[in-house]
């Protein structure tokens, strides 16, 4: 089990209003702006409101390469066989987006780890299996700082770059705003960005 300090002692980092943000989606549960909030159990989620409710969740990267190795390519490289098959990519799509307000993140790498007892090999260099406990991280800091938005990493594959998690009760999806996108990731630019992707992290996109 993982033990956090204390989630009032958490680092809170800035994202700009208007800094793009790139998410993966699949098209199937709704548009780009579409929020998960079902109990399903994934990395650093779920979180839940006092009464109960799923607290709906956005995760997002600070680019393509970044969104990708935290969903497609991460389930590719946690399996072990470092194999992408092409069907994985039916249904998915790309887009960059923008929040027209500054909003502050939770910060779990750096010094944000180090503050809260933490260190980066349990927390962000895990498979499934850590699910569990990456949730009750996301609960404390959901719980313990309000003011927050959402949780920032450094991606686990595309480590020049943060991945995140915003939290739908303290920002509206709905204003989360087109820059770019989207593209399906099984065609045209999507998979092109998803060829390139695989290339640079040595994964190979089975036809």
């Amino acid at each position: 089990m993982i033990l956090i300090r204390d989630a009032r002692d958490a680092n809170l980092v800035p994202w700009a209003a208007g800094r793009p943000l790139v998410r993966v989606y699949n098209a199937g549960h709704g548009g780009p702006t579409a929020f998960n909030a079902s109990p399903d159990s994934m990395r650093f989620r779920p979180v839940y409101e006092r009464s109960g409710a799923v607290v709906p969740t956005g995760y997002g990267g600070k680019d393509g390469m970044v969104a990708l190795a935290e969903t497609v390519l991460r389930e590719a490289d946690v399996s072990g066989d470092r194999v992408l098959p092409a069907v994985r990519l039916r249904g998915l799509r790309i887009a960059k987006l923008a929040y027209p307000d500054d909003i502050s993140l939770c910060q779990l790498n750096g010094p944000g780890l180090r503050r809260l007892g933490l260190t980066r090999a349990p927390v962000i260099d895990t498979g499934p299996s850590a699910c569990p406990d990456t949730m009750k991280i996301a609960q404390s800091l959901y719980d313990g700082q309000p003011e927050a938005h959402g949780i920032v990493w450094t991606s686990r594959q595309s480590d020049h770059g943060e991945a995140m998690i915003l939290w739908g009760t303290r920002v509206e999806s709905a204003r989360l705003e087109p820059v770019e996108g989207p593209y399906p990731l099984d065609d045209g630019q999507g998979l092109a960005l998803v060829r390139l992707a695989c290339e640079q992290f040595g994964v190979l996109l089975e036809p």
